[in-house]
This record gives C-alpha cells, sequence and structure tokens, in this order.
C-alpha cells in the first residue's frame, strides 16, 4: 500500500514494508535529491561511522566512505529510508 505525506515541504513516499521477524511497519522513503546538501552529508556520515560498519581489512577513510555511499544514491543502488518505531534514518540497499 503506497500514499503519499506531505512533510517539511518535501512529499515522502510511504511505503508499507515489514521487516522480517520483528512485525514493524511502515518505512519511509526519503528522496535523497530534496535533502539540502548538509542534510544528506549528515545522513551519510552517521551512516558510515555506525559500529559495525564493515569495509574489509583494509582502512578506508571517512571522506572515501561518504563518496562510495553518495555514489550508490546517485547510481539508484541503495535509498535513505526513515524508520518509523525508532526514528531513525538508514542507507539500504535497493535490490
Amino acid at each position: 500500500m503506497a500514499g503519499s505525506s506531505r512533510k517539511a515541504g518535501y512529499y515522502i513516499r510511504f511505503l508499507k514494508l515489514t521487516d522480517a521477524g520483528s512485525g514493524r511497519v511502515g518505512r519511509l522513503n526519503i528522496p535523497w535529491r530534496e535533502l539540502s546538501e548538509d542534510a544528506l552529508n549528515g545522513v551519510i556520515q552517521e551512516f558510515v561511522t555506525r559500529e559495525g560498519t564493515e569495509y574489509g581489512g583494509r582502512e578506508v577513510s571517512l571522506s572515501d566512505k561518504c563518496r562510495q555511499v553518495r555514489r550508490q544514491l546517485e547510481r539508484g543502488e541503495a535509498m535513505i529510508t526513515y524508520d518509523q518505531a525508532t526514528g531513525t534514518c538508514s542507507i539500504i540497499p535497493t535490490s
């Protein structure tokens, strides 16, 4: 079931998704192009600095991690979501 809601001047599509096993429903897809540059950079930086983010055996700089995630958003390989239950944003693969 998809609908729209108005928030902070942006139309945000509501995607009814259920996390497997959690029973939670309701995640907002945040169009990254509609975020200010500062907001987008903040979401990306917060995401890449989370505990458990894995980049393999070699050290990757924060700026490189942020560039990689931004390219994934630009290519449509990832999207920003907002979880209503936890009040947090995440970046997830689109496929």
